[in-house]
């Protein structure tokens, strides 16, 4: 018992714990939008189609000139200002969804940038099922822009349930790591030990 003991109170050493969603409103369930910003060309809440809820952020926008970022008003843009530290990596991550039975016509984009660069970009999807994407982004500041362009000719693409997280932190740092394998390879040496003695008894 005192073996098993001192093994589980060395190999679970630091908790972990998962960093938060920073993004707010991250599946458009409110109705105003919530933090995020649109020029409304034409963003807009789409009741009809959702990845989880009731609602996901849709643009039916047409044309090239969809893809052109904030503030160009001829842009289907719609982003958030979030609150990051600098050197940080997060996560991105979000679902993408063509509305109706027609909603694979071509063409079609969602374009993402980070802070004003182009991390992700995506065209003419056919697959009608929200479906995942996963960017690894890091921050330069404490305040991040995350921004979504859109178009899709004539239909509607569907953003939902969108997500920054740094991920896991606690994690053991190597240094730990090796003296918790030192300390478990003691422990088993001692009990070998033992049986041995025990044995020649």
């Amino acid at each position: 018992m005192r073996f098993l003991l001192l093994l589980s109170m060395l190999v679970a050493g630091p908790s972990l714990s998962f960093g938060a969603n920073i993004v707010q409103n991250p599946g458009f369930e409110d109705q105003v939008f919530g933090p995020w910003v649109s020029n409304g060309h034409p963003w807009g809440i789409d009741t009809a189609n959702a990845h989880t809820g009731k609602q996901s952020a849709g643009t039916g926008c047409i044309g090239a000139v969809c893809i052109a970022a904030d503030p160009d008003p001829l842009g289907a843009w719609i982003y958030q200002d979030l609150a990051t530290s600098a050197g940080t990596s997060y996560t991105l991550s979000f679902w993408i969804g063509l509305r109706g039975i027609n909603g694979g016509t071509t063409p079609n984009e969602i374009k993402i940038l980070w802070n004003g660069s182009q991390v992700f970009d995506i065209q003419n999807v056919t697959t009608i099922a929200f479906t995942p994407y996963t960017v690894n982004v890091q921050a330069t500041g404490a305040s991040t822009r995350l921004e979504f362009l859109g178009r899709n000719d004539p239909n509607v693409i569907d953003i939902d349930d969108v997500s920054v997280d740094a991920g896991a932190v606690g994690v053991p740092e190597p240094g730990s790591i090796v003296l918790m394998g030192i300390g478990i390879a003691g422990l088993l040496g001692m009990r070998r030990q033992r049986g041995v003695a025990r044995r020649l008894l």
